[in-house]
């Protein structure tokens, strides 16, 4: 990886919803790619967002499952949508 905006597949763990520790409400999972792992915070309207369009009928069935992650700069890895073959 070069650092720049390249997308690539990561699977989705922990996923939780509910009040994070900055007192707000928000879905919050981790990422775990071939270069490392991050903590992702989707706001309650970007989470809501995602369920529609995406039709999840419950947030345990994203444990485990593959997102498209971008990676722009060797330290940051960013949630961008789940993947969908």
């Amino acid at each position: 990886m070069t650092g720049d905006d390249s997308r690539e597949l990561a699977i989705m763990a922990d996923v939780s919803f509910g009040v994070g520790d900055i007192n707000k409400a928000m879905l919050w999972f981790t990422v775990r790619t071939l270069h490392g792992s991050a903590l992702q915070r989707l706001t309650v309207n970007q989470a809501e967002e995602m369920i529609q369009r995406h039709q999840v009928t419950d947030i345990r069935k994203l444990e485990g499952h593959p997102c498209i992650v971008t990676r722009p700069d060797r330290s940051l890895i960013k949630f961008v949508d789940l993947f969908k073959p």
